[in-house]
């Protein structure tokens, strides 16, 4: 597996003071999803998107985008996965994706020049139409979430983000308990990348994580965009919050779906943009 880090010989100025040193930066590689689809008898190959990430994790992304772009409703509608190359010089940047032959794939509705780059979740989508998908009915919290478990969110997660120490150039999403236990984290160039490769970590080990069944916190490091709304109902995910500001879109969705939506959360404070009932604000 390719590290997500490479180093760089840099010149740093700091102070009035010049020094040669090495640094760390944050890797981004393109990786080709292709889909392996249709009946058994008439197999096809299609070439789907293409996805600017931080190398790493690449099943779990995979597995994340399809359940979130609503062309799997199931991790067991994909039979495989594996890298495969067209050209000796190629690297492991091409996953093929097996899916069960019943699974239909719109071929026709997709662009040609399908491209996702890092910052942007719905990038090469032809319509907003298409970014409304079906979302699944949100299960209810149990009972609201204390102010004080949101507010140790942020501190409790970084000790875990050893690329982002020495790179700082890194998106984390994590999904904790409603108690703020700890569940999982990924990292990534992308915030949708690093949701991505969350929510197909989940998937993975149902045993575990069960997202359909148990309420749980999806953290972001950065801003509550639209796209990371819209991925994490078609998860079920029923609480979301951020250290960023949510776009205006992004509050009507979490609204529709019945998604508790809190911004800004640092720095010992936290708005709530959606369902302020879900919290319990008693200190």
């Amino acid at each position: 597996m390719n590290s997500p880090v490479s180093n760089y010989r840099i010149v740093r100025f700091k102070e009035g003071t010049i020094s040669e040193e090495q640094d760390l930066v944050v890797r981004e590689e393109p990786l080709s999803l292709v889909l392996l689809h249709g009946p058994s008898d008439d197999r096809q190959e299609t070439d789907w998107a293409v996805s600017m990430r931080t190398p790493g994790n690449d099943e779990e992304f995979a597995l994340g985008y399809l359940l979130t772009e609503g062309l799997i409703q199931h991790p067991s509608e994909v039979l495989s996965m594996r890298y495969c190359v067209k050209k000796e010089e190629e690297t492991g940047n091409r996953l093929l994706i097996q899916l069960q032959p019943e699974v239909v794939v719109e071929v026709a509705a997709r662009r040609k020049d399908a491209f996702l780059n890092s910052s942007c979740g719905v990038c090469g989508k032809q319509a907003i139409d298409e970014v409304f998908l079906q979302l699944p009915a949100i299960r209810p919290l149990f009972s609201p979430i204390p102010a004080s478990v949101l507010l140790k969110l942020e501190s409790s997660i970084r000790a875990k983000q050893p690329v982002f120490r020495n790179t700082g150039g890194l998106h984390a999403c994590s999904l904790f308990s409603p108690t703020g236990t700890l569940l999982l984290q990924r990292e990534d160039v992308g915030r949708h990348n690093a949701l991505d490769k969350l929510i197909g970590a989940a998937l993975l080990q149902p045993e575990q994580i069960n997202l359909s069944e148990s309420p749980c916190i999806l953290h972001l490091s950065g801003r509550a965009g639209f796209e990371m709304i819209q991925k994490a109902a078609m998860a079920g995910i029923p609480v979301i919050t951020s250290i960023g500001a949510p776009s205006s879109l992004a509050v009507d969705l979490a609204i529709k779906a019945g998604i508790t939506l809190i911004g800004f959360l640092r720095d010992n404070r936290f708005n709530v943009y959606a369902y302020s009932e879900n919290i319990n604000f008693n200190l």
